[in-house]
């Protein structure tokens, strides 16, 4: 087993199959928000996995404590993303008020089923002032900030199944000025990429397509949170929650430090 590859070594296909069968449906309609939460939930289990050292692809027993870890994790990840939509709304506030926008139509409407759409139309939109512009800058450098801090605010709450460590300021600063977790933290994002541009191409294939791909995005998931995990290198908060293969690599990474 590797970190980009979810198999343990002496794991049968037979076994794979079963853990990545009901772990890629789920992933095919995260979409839909309960299934977000629970698909968040079965991330915890991977990057818990990873931090333990166990190499096997976790299954989705126990639905209901995978749901409630599911919504513990999203509460840092909401409060963390809370800032770039801050700024996101000010930027509307600017392109009303400076700019003297407007938008006809159902305008929620169009909030809730594209947004996309909706933000080619108003921010997007070529008659957009210098002010917006600026602002649509900003809330990308905050939207990637926090999205970073977010991920250390995950991995600290999988390794300590608790929600103050993943709040505490002094393990969220170490973690950020990790450069193995931040190493880590990019590889994971070109992981995430790249899986996503072969699952499109993959959706290509005729009938099986779509059902392929939800495997593929899978694995990329998989290999991006694991790789994210062993780049985590807080010694205290591994301490507490995983004493074995996570302990030793936390000393050991102090140490490189």
């Amino acid at each position: 087993m590797t970190t980009l590859d979810p198999r343990a070594d002496d794991e049968p296909n037979g076994d794979l199959l079963d853990a990545a069968f009901p772990a890629a449906l789920l992933l095919g309609v995260a979409t839909w928000l309960p299934a977000a939460v629970f698909l968040l939930g079965y991330s915890v289990r991977v990057i818990r996995a990873e931090l333990a050292g166990d190499d096997d692809l976790p299954s989705l027993d126990d639905v209901r404590g995978l749901g409630a870890t599911g919504l513990r994790a999203a509460l840092p990840l909401a409060v963390f993303q809370l800032p770039a939509l801050c700024c996101l709304g000010l930027v509307f506030v600017c392109w009303l008020v400076v700019d003297r926008g407007r938008v006809s139509g159902d305008v929620l409407g169009l909030v809730l089923t594209d947004p996309l759409a909706f933000a080619n139309l108003t921010v997007l939109s070529s008659g957009s002032g210098s002010l917006v512009a600026g602002g649509l800058v900003l809330t990308a450098v905050v939207a990637v900030l926090a999205s970073y801090v977010g991920t250390v605010a995950l991995v600290t709450f999988a390794a300590t199944d608790r929600l103050a460590p993943a709040f505490d300021p002094d393990t969220l600063l170490a973690g950020a000025r990790s450069s193995r977790f931040r190493r880590g933290y990019l590889l994971a994002v070109v992981l995430c990429f790249v899986g996503s541009g072969a699952a499109w191409l993959v959706t290509l294939v005729p009938v099986v397509g779509p059902f392929a791909a939800a495997f593929v995005e899978l694995f990329a998931l998989v290999g991006a949170l694991r790789v994210v995990a062993d780049g985590y290198d807080v010694p205290v908060v591994e301490q507490e929650r995983v004493p074995s293969r996570a302990g030793e690599h936390g000393a050991a990474r102090a140490s490189d430090a």
